[in-house]
């Protein structure tokens, strides 16, 4: 497998959770703290949490909202394209 410099396609994120997961075990096992996934589309975060055991994960999308939905009572996340668009039917 080649290496990514987006996950823009359903298909690229499905090939690089497989590694993302990997890492998470590995930092698991050697006791870090926390870990950060660095995409905005929070790739794997849910998948990482089921195997952190105590190890804090998280990302981009989501440390972002939580501290916009702190910040007020309501905010955007302006995307460049339609296909970025959450698939769970969530947005309007």
């Amino acid at each position: 497998m080649g290496l990514f410099s987006h996950i823009e396609y359903r298909s690229y994120e499905a090939m690089v959770t497989r590694a993302i997961i990997q890492a998470v075990r590995a930092a698991s096992t050697e006791g870090f703290d926390a870990l950060v996934i660095g995409c905005f589309y929070d790739t794997a975060l849910l998948d990482s949490r089921e195997l952190s055991g105590g190890m804090i994960v998280t990302a981009p999308c989501e440390a972002a909202i939580d501290v916009a939905s702190t910040l007020s009572n309501r905010f955007g996340v302006i995307i460049g394209r339609e296909k970025w668009a959450p698939s769970d039917g969530t947005h309007d």
